[in-house]
């Protein structure tokens, strides 16, 4: 339920009458007003001993300019406002020159009287008008001028020897006239005024009760917005299916990152998830829980109707999000449920919907799960349940690396100071067939807990070791190649061999391969140490990926005979920190800077992204980094180019 939109169309439809009802106000004030001046002419014609020429000469303008006005309107060469504007301007200096004729012109009894009488209906005319529509600011000020003008009039025919000889009649219709057109002009203000307070009132409450049913940080409908939904959709009695979604591992992109960038995932989400809403209502119900209401066909399959719906979420949610220029991946937990068979109310389904979401995540989250399972009826959305799977996952993990599904990007890392590239990182991505593209954080711990580890370590290595083999034919020669590994390949049986052997198939020397640990030191071992000593001793380079990132890595640190760290990006990011001592990102790599030169280690700062952080990075004493400042991960075919390009820009000093 996308409440803004619906505000939206609402406000247009209220507009959209008022138009005719406006114009049809214009043309009826502007025939009678055309009216008034024929009769007005009349009355000249019938009273010759009463009219002057001058009396002729402004009756005839005032007409044609009003005739003028009514072509101008009907070929819709003049706007209604502007009409409206001059019609009031025009009549305001009618309505005064036909007095002064009166008064100090004419200067008798029965002409004053016969025009005050006349006149009485111009002087409602222009503040009613005013009142009644938007006009410019001329027409404004001839309405709220008109009461101050009749009385100036009065004031001077008063000093004059024609009123010092009118009589009663006169002063009392002048008074009259004067009366009538302040008490006209302090009513039309009020009845304004009082329009517009409406109207006020109107958008406002129309905003508030908008704003009771609206997600504030997704524009979402929120939990009531949810409950109206499903009770209306209930009371029709048309099939439909709810589905509860729960986005797996968002807390910890809160906690890694902060909930500003959790807001604004919350926010991508939910523009990835409206273009499936439509025809059904999309709600955010809490923190990064949604449900998403869509009406099944009569008569057709519910449950394959309800697959494709949950598939289509799903793929939606499949690919990365990128926020501040660092890829996201997330899973996606779906409980379904169908009215009327999970359920005959909107708490019953909502409820089952709930409930199978919930079996998602105790099977180990990433799936769809079908409410009103049992043992004959597992639950499982046929062609869509396989799609986030835990064991389907596994399954086709295996069936991964035959199928062409895994592919390397390449990250430079660059000298801090010139720019200049000396390293590129290979970074394994997995483009699954129904998911769509599945990050390292979700199936590397997968790899290894299913023993994958190995096999899926073994074609990084070699598929890295053959793209660094192409690097000097393309003019790249003496960058290293970084490949990650984690603490189990590493302590296989024979793994330092097996690089040694895929060094020399690739004709690589081992002072151009550095692998980087990564994990906890924590659980460091006499065999890793062993493994890093035999790697050592090749000539590889062996480093430690995210330093920092484990609190226990600093403690364990000596135990591994590295020649490399690379800074967590947490502390670079906190080197922006603002306050009145030095950020705990600047203290922090202070240390580690020291502890590396006294160490003889190389050190790589992660996730430089501004050349404010580069800044501090080389004050600091820093001189490696990797990090969008530089470039984004790039594929293969973009590699060669990428450096190329970095080596041609390589500058001084920022």
């Amino acid at each position: 339920m996308n409440q803004p939109a619906t505000a939206q169309t609402g406000e247009t439809g209220r507009a959209a009458p008022a138009l005719p009802h406006a114009a049809g106000t214009l043309w009826t004030t502007l025939g009678g007003i055309l009216l008034g001046h024929t009769l007005s002419l009349w009355q000249g014609a019938l009273l010759p001993d009463l009219v002057t020429p001058l009396d002729w000469l402004l009756g005839g303008a005032t007409l044609m300019i009003m005739l003028g006005l009514a072509l101008l309107g009907a070929l819709g060469q003049a706007g209604r406002r502007t009409l409206v504007s001059l019609l009031i301007v025009v009549n305001a200096v009618f309505l005064l020159g036909r007095l002064s004729v009166a008064l100090f012109v004419v200067a008798t009894p029965e002409r004053v009287v016969l025009d005050l009488a006349t006149l009485m209906a111009w002087t409602l005319t222009v503040p009613m008008l005013e009142a009644s529509m938007r006009t410019s600011a001329a027409a404004r000020a001839a309405g709220a001028g008109m009461p101050l003008a009749l009385l100036v009039l009065a004031v001077t025919f008063a000093l004059t020897p024609q009123g010092a000889r009118a009589g009663p009649v006169v002063w009392f219709g002048l008074a009259q006239l004067c009366l009538v057109c302040g008490t006209v002009y302090l009513s039309a203000r009020v009845t304004l005024r009082l329009r517009r307070a409406l109207r006020s009132t109107q958008a406002s409450n129309q905003e508030l009760a908008r704003l009771a049913l609206t997600d504030p940080l997704t524009g979402l409908g929120n939990r009531a917005a949810l409950d109206a939904a499903l009770e209306a959709r209930v009371e029709t009695g048309v099939p439909f299916v709810t589905l509860f979604l729960d986005l797996d591992g968002f807390k910890a992109v809160n906690d890694a990152h902060g909930h500003a960038v959790g807001d604004q995932l919350l926010g991508l989400v939910a523009e990835r998830l409206r273009p499936l809403a439509a025809g059904g209502d999309l709600t955010r119900v809490s923190g990064d829980e949604f449900v998403l209401l869509l009406p099944l066909w009569p008569g057709a399959d519910s449950v394959a109707e309800a697959a494709q719906a949950a598939a289509r979420v799903v793929a939606a949610l499949g690919s990365p999000f990128v926020l501040r220029t660092e890829p996201l991946h997330l899973s996606v937990s779906v409980g379904v449920s169908r009215f009327p068979e999970d359920g005959a109310d909107g708490r019953a389904l909502l409820l089952r919907a709930d409930q199978a979401m919930y079996r998602v995540k105790r099977r180990g989250r990433g799936g769809l799960h079908l409410a009103g399972d049992t043992e004959e009826h597992p639950g499982l959305l046929p062609g869509a349940a396989p799609v986030l799977e835990r064991p389907v996952l596994e399954r086709d993990l295996r069936l991964a690396l035959a199928r062409g599904e895994l592919q390397l990007a390449f990250q430079p890392i660059c000298d801090l100071r010139s720019g200049r590239p000396l390293a590129a990182e290979a970074l394994a991505r997995w483009v699954h067939p129904a998911s769509g593209s599945i990050g390292p954080d979700m199936f590397v711990p997968l790899a290894e807990a299913c023993g994958l580890s190995g096999p899926l370590g073994d074609w990084v290595l070699r598929t890295a070791l053959a793209e660094a083999a192409r690097w000097p034919a393309a003019g790249l020669a003496g960058l290293t190649l970084c490949v990650n590994v984690s603490p189990g390949q590493l302590t296989q049986p024979g793994w330092p061999e097996a690089v040694g052997r895929a060094l020399a198939e690739s004709g690589l020397t081992p002072g151009q391969l550095q692998l980087d640990l990564t994990g906890d030191l924590a659980d460091s071992s006499p065999a890793l140490s062993a493994q890093v000593m035999a790697l050592r001793s090749l000539g590889v380079r062996v480093g430690l990926d995210d330093f920092g990132a484990g609190l226990a890595a600093l403690a364990h640190l000596g135990e591994v005979a590295l020649s490399d760290l690379k800074i967590d990006r947490a502390y670079v990011r906190g080197l922006e920190a603002s306050g009145g001592r030095p950020p705990l990102g600047q203290t922090v790599l202070q240390a580690v800077v020291a502890l590396a030169a006294e160490h003889g280690l190389t050190l790589t700062a992660e996730g430089v992204e501004t050349p404010a952080q580069r800044a501090a990075l080389l004050a600091l004493g820093c001189q490696r980094s990797q990090g969008f400042l530089f470039s984004p991960p790039v594929d293969a075919t973009q590699l060669a180019a990428t450096l190329r390009r970095l080596q041609q820009t390589a500058a001084g000093p920022p």
